[in-house]
C-alpha cells in the first residue's frame, strides 16, 4: 500500500524540517557554553551532597543550577516554534485522513453495526436486513440471552460494490415484530485513492430507539485502516508512523550532532573532549 512507503517519507520530511529549524535558530556556541557550565555545576553539587553539607555554597550552586537548565530551556524552545506547528498540522491531516478503512471499487468490505440492549429483558431476538445496489443480506441475533442489561452484539456484512462512487444502503431491523428503517450513504472509491473517504452519514451513537419498551443503541462500527503488517502484527496509521519516526531519529542522529554540535556523536563527546582539556590544564 502507498502509505507504507509514504508514512516513513513524511517522518524523513519531519526530521529534516526538525534539523532545519536547528540550524536556523540554534547558538550552538551558547548552547555548548550553557550545557557545559549544566554539567560543572550537576557535578558541584554532588559533591557537595556527598559530604551532606547544606550551606550557602550549596544553596548557591543549586541556584545556579536552575537558572543555566530555565536558560537551556528557553534556547531549545525556539526551533520548536518552527517546527512543532508542522508536526500538529501534518498529525491533524493523518489523523483525519488514515483513521478508517476505504472502501474500494469492486473489492468486499464488511459493514458492521453495533446493537446495544439497554433493558434488562432477557431473550431479545433482532433481525437485521442489509440492502445494497438491489441485494438483501440478512442476519440474526440475539440480546440478553441471560437477562443481563447492556449486552452488546455486532452484526457484520461483506459487501462488495460495483463501481466508485456515492452508494446508498439501509439497514432495517425489527424486534418483536416492530421495524426500524436506517439509511444511510457511503462513498466507493477507486483504488489508491489516499483519503480515507468511508464514514457514512453517522447515526447518533447516544440516541435510544424505542420500540415496544424495548430501548436499543444501534451504530455503525468502522474498520481501522491498516497500513501495514509486520511480523504478522497489523499496524494503524499511528503506531506505524511511530515505529518509522523512532527508526528515522536513530538514522538522522549522528547528522543531527554534526549539525547541532559540530561533532558526530554528539555533546556527550564535546563534554568528554572538555573535561580532557581540563584535567590537562591541572596536571600542567
Amino acid at each position: 500500500m502507498i502509505w507504507t512507503i509514504l508514512i516513513p517519507a513524511i517522518a524523513v520530511i519531519l526530521h529534516s524540517v526538525s534539523i532545519m529549524a536547528e540550524l536556523l535558530l540554534h547558538d550552538r556556541e551558547k548552547a555548548k557554553d550553557i550545557r557545559l557550565k549544566i554539567g560543572r555545576y550537576q557535578r558541584r553539587v554532588k559533591e557537595l551532597q556527598k559530604k551532606k553539607k547544606d550551606s550557602p555554597e550549596m544553596m548557591k550552586a543549586q541556584k545556579e543550577l536552575f537558572s543555566l537548565m530555565g536558560q537551556q530551556m528557553r534556547l531549545n524552545f525556539k526551533p520548536m516554534l518552527l517546527s512543532m506547528p508542522l508536526f500538529l498540522i501534518v498529525f491533524w491531516l493523518l489523523n483525519g485522513m488514515l483513521i478508517y478503512q476505504p472502501v474500494y471499487a469492486d473489492e468486499p468490505f464488511e459493514l458492521n453495526y453495533m446493537f446495544k440492549n439497554l433493558d434488562h429483558n432477557a431473550e431479545r431476538e433482532i433481525s437485521a436486513v442489509l440492502t445494497m445496489e438491489g441485494k438483501s443480506f440478512e442476519k440474526q441475533v440475539s440480546l440478553d440471552e441471560a437477562g443481563d442489561e447492556g449486552e452488546e452484539q455486532i452484526v457484520s456484512w461483506e459487501i462488495t460494490p460495483t463501481g466508485a462512487g456515492e452508494k446508498e444502503y439501509s439497514m432495517e431491523y425489527s424486534v418483536e415484530g416492530a421495524k426500524v428503517n436506517l439509511e444511510q450513504k457511503i462513498l466507493v472509491v477507486p483504488e489508491g485513492n489516499l483519503g480515507y473517504q468511508f464514514i457514512p452519514e453517522k447515526i447518533e451513537p447516544s440516541k435510544k430507539r424505542e420500540i415496544e419498551e424495548t430501548e436499543l443503541i444501534v451504530e455503525p462500527r468502522y474498520q481501522n485502516l491498516v497500513v501495514a503488517e509486520i511480523a504478522g502484527t497489523r499496524l494503524t496509521w499511528f503506531w506505524y508512523y511511530i515505529m518509522s519516526f523512532f527508526v528515522v531519529s536513530l538514522l538522522f542522529s549522528p547528522v543531527k550532532n554534526k549539525i547541532i554540535w559540530g561533532h558526530w556523536r554528539g555533546f556527550k563527546k564535546i563534554e568528554q573532549l572538555e573535561l580532557e582539556k581540563e584535567k590537562v590544564k591541572v596536571k600542567k
